[in-house]
C-alpha cells in the first residue's frame, strides 16, 4: 500500500448473497404446540448483491438474481463501477477466483484505475464491505 502513495481514493470492493425467505425469528401455532418450520434444501433462489464502499458510503450497488461469476463480475465492473470511480482508485478485493479474470483487470487498469489484492483470510483488513455482510 505505501508504494500507491496517499492521493488514490482506496475503494473497497465485495459481495454477498442473501434469500428473501431466511430465517424468521417468530411464528404462530396453538398454545401449548411448538412452533416448527419447514425448509426446502433444495431451493436455489438467492439475490446476489455487489458493491463498493468509498469514504464509509456504499454505492454502484448491483443486484443479480443469479451466481455471481467472472462474466457477471466483468459486467458489474464495467456497467455499475467504473462510470461512478473516481480518478485514479485502487480497487481493494478478496482473492475470489472471478476477480482475477485477466480482461477485468486489464478493464480497470485501462480506465487507470490499480487493484490491490487482500491476502488470503484476512477479514480483518477489509476497510469497510462488513456492510455487504449483515
Amino acid at each position: 500500500m505505501n508504494e500507491l502513495g496517499t492521493n488514490h481514493p482506496i475503494i473497497y470492493v465485495d459481495e454477498s448473497g442473501f434469500k428473501s425467505h431466511d430465517y424468521r425469528p417468530h411464528g404462530y401455532s396453538r398454545k401449548g404446540v411448538p412452533c416448527l418450520g419447514q425448509y426446502n434444501w433444495q431451493l436455489k433462489n438467492q439475490t446476489n448483491a455487489i458493491g463498493a464502499i468509498y469514504e464509509g458510503k456504499l454505492f454502484s450497488v448491483g443486484l443479480f438474481d443469479c451466481k455471481i461469476n467472472s462474466d457477471v463480475f466483468h459486467f458489474w465492473i464495467e456497467q455499475f463501477l467504473i462510470p461512478t470511480l473516481p480518478e485514479n482508485s485502487v480497487v481493494v478485493m478478496d482473492n475470489a477466483a472471478f476477480h482475477k479474470r485477466a480482461d477485468i483487470q486489464e478493464l480497470l487498469e485501462q480506465q487507470g484505475h490499480k487493484i490491490l489484492w487482500l491476502p488470503a483470510y484476512s477479514p480483518h483488513l477489509r476497510g469497510g464491505p462488513t456492510c455487504l455482510n449483515n
